[in-house]
């Protein structure tokens, strides 16, 4: 079973925080070797995603398939509490991670960062490291190594939101 509580991260309340979940579609689940029932990882996390809404955390998904603008079927009971980054088909690399820093410094009330999703050495290490920089390039080097908070700043344009950056290792795959 996996599980988590945003009261596990404890630095500051729900409104506060956005809960970044990169690619989590069916696909990269059942492919990642890191999950051993792609089933029991998915309602997992749904719950989760769930009871992170409920304490008013902002969850924000990063669509792996090009175009879509709903969650992956699986959360899709989520509605339109989730917000969701699609991937377009014009896309560099960078843009998707460079959507959700726009849409992270004009939420100016954020204070703190979390990330999970998959893969872990691939699209969620890029998304990180394109979104969020740190003094030290290197702290967000080896996703194994991050297990505590670190301060960091989202940028886009002109605009700047300092926050404090943690990966959710529960539901990285």
């Amino acid at each position: 079973m996996y599980t988590s509580t945003t009261s596990s991260f404890g630095l500051v309340s729900g409104p506060q925080i956005a809960y970044v979940v990169v690619h989590a579609d069916e696909y990269a689940i059942q492919a990642s070797r890191l999950v051993k029932s792609s089933q029991d990882f998915q309602e997992s996390l749904q719950q989760h995603l769930q009871k992170l809404l409920q304490e008013q955390v902002n969850v924000i998904l990063l669509n792996l398939k090009k175009t879509e603008q709903q969650p992956p079927k699986f959360l899709r009971s989520l509605g339109e509490q989730v917000i969701v980054i699609p991937s377009l088909e014009q896309d560099s690399i960078n843009g998707q991670s460079e959507r959700l820093s726009e849409y992270l410094v004009r939420q100016r009330c954020l204070k703190q960062l979390i990330f999970t999703g998959g893969w872990k050495n691939a699209c969620l290490k890029h998304t990180l490291r394109q979104t969020v920089m740190t003094k030290d390039p290197f702290e967000l080097g080896i996703m194994d190594e991050i297990h505590h908070p670190i301060k960091g700043v989202v940028e886009y344009g002109k605009q700047m939101l300092e926050v404090i950056v943690t990966v959710d290792h529960n539901f990285v795959f």
